[in-house]
């Protein structure tokens, strides 16, 4: 078995990894509550894909890169393990 193919991203992969984006979002918002609700719809999630696309297209075949390697590692929308901490502005 091979590797997995990689391909330039491009405006067909839009509606998959919008959906995909909403799931891996949803699954992490049940760890983390907090997260806002409104990217776990497929619509909003592709907007956000788009305008990082549009931003840094550089920095977005990084992280697709990034996480095609983690995929190997752990199961699809997982929410990664974490020892950080995090703090609100104003110390709340």
């Amino acid at each position: 078995m091979g590797g997995p193919d990689v391909v330039p991203f491009r405006e067909e992969h839009l509606e998959d990894a919008a959906r995909l984006l909403a799931v891996r979002h949803a699954r992490h918002r049940e760890s983390e509550p907090l997260l806002s609700e409104r990217y776990e719809e497929p619509s909003v999630a592709r907007e956000e894909i788009e305008r990082i696309l549009a931003s840094a297209p550089e920095a977005a075949s990084l992280a697709a890169a990034r996480w095609v390697e983690e995929g190997r590692t752990r199961t699809p929308c997982s929410p990664r393990p974490t020892t950080r901490s995090y703090s609100m502005p104003g110390g709340g």
